[in-house]
């Protein structure tokens, strides 16, 4: 049983993971993309990775970064009363959600929780980026899977 904070299946179930492992062939075989692809599709749980999502927002797209309300202060220094205030009306802004970002225009939307958990599992180049940051290949765990997937997808099965 593979666990952490973001995968979890189970290699000694070794004929599902096969089964599975087949919807994945392209070119008559499976292998370590497949599999990569696999744990990507069927077993990556993108709503425990909210620091994740944070900090990949962060590297890669600052200016679509999500505060905490608690932070709004911070975030809008340096902005004056009127600017706040025309951000909040042209937006979609509600003081009361647990979350809020500046979209396009500088406008200010907030959001609940299973808003972002939405983008994340919308976001594809997100969860790429998981998979290279913490998904690590384990061959000996996966060898006899991918060799009964093959066996599986010579059968015509």
């Amino acid at each position: 049983m593979i666990t952490n904070d973001f995968f979890t299946y189970d290699t000694d179930n070794k004929k599902e993971l096969a089964i599975l492992l087949t919807q994945y062939e392209k070119y008559g075989t499976v292998g370590e993309d497949e599999v990569v692809q696999l744990v990507k599709e069927e077993f990556l749980e993108v709503d425990d990775c909210l620091n994740e999502y944070y900090e990949f927002l962060q590297n890669y797209y600052p200016d679509d970064v999500i505060y905490p309300m608690d932070e709004f202060d911070e975030a809008t220094e340096g902005m004056t009363r009127w600017e706040v205030a025309r951000a909040a009306f042209y937006g979609d802004f509600c003081p009361v959600r647990d979350f809020f970002k500046f979209n396009a225009y500088g406008n200010l939307e907030s959001m609940e929780r299973w808003d972002i958990e939405k983008e994340m599992e919308e976001s594809e180049e997100f969860k790429d980026w998981i998979m290279e940051k913490y998904f690590e290949f384990d061959p000996d765990e996966w060898d006899e899977i991918i060799g009964l997937a093959n066996e599986l997808i010579k059968k015509g099965m």
